[in-house]
């Protein structure tokens, strides 16, 4: 059973660990795409003049008139996501969950390394279950948790109630 709750907890460290990736990706991903268009933005002006018939050649987005209420739509709109979305907290909160459940994973080796008689080893259990159980948590992604107990499944805990076979 320890052994059991061992994998879960590492299975959860691992999700909030790829949790707080995906989140600091898209954080990046976000801030940085903003600053690049509003630089670009800013500096559209500064583009040296064009003979006429090169600028109507111009794929439509590129010319002046479209160009900068269309991109400074799409920052303000990065903007607003970064904003409301919040990537970077997300990311630290998962960040901290799978610290966690780290320390918890090795309570819970702890109490099965050590040689401790039954009810020391059940009385332990039960503490760190119930430190477990009292944790605020965060849901994670269905993707990252399945890649978590890909993951986890790398370090050969033994299956669930394989001592019946």
């Amino acid at each position: 059973m320890i052994l059991d709750w061992t994998r879960k907890v590492h299975q959860l460290e691992y999700a909030h660990c790829f949790e707080s990736i995906m989140y600091s990706y898209l954080n990046s991903f976000f801030n940085i795409g903003a600053l690049i268009i509003m630089i670009t933005v800013s500096f559209c002006y500064q583009f040296p003049e064009m003979p006429k018939e090169d600028y109507d050649k111009l794929f439509i987005l590129w010319k002046l008139e479209y160009f900068v209420p269309i991109f400074s739509l799409i920052a303000a709109l990065f903007t607003i996501i970064t904003t409301f979305v919040r990537p970077g907290e997300k990311a630290e909160n998962h960040r901290k969950l799978g610290l966690e459940y780290e320390k918890i994973r090795h309570e819970f080796e702890k109490v099965y390394t050590y040689n401790l008689t039954e009810t020391s080893i059940e009385f332990k259990a039960n503490q760190v279950k119930e430190r477990w159980d009292n944790m605020s948590t965060k849901y994670v992604t269905q993707y990252n948790y399945n890649r978590a107990r890909k993951f986890v499944k790398k370090f050969d805990y033994p299956e669930p109630m394989s001592f019946i076979k």
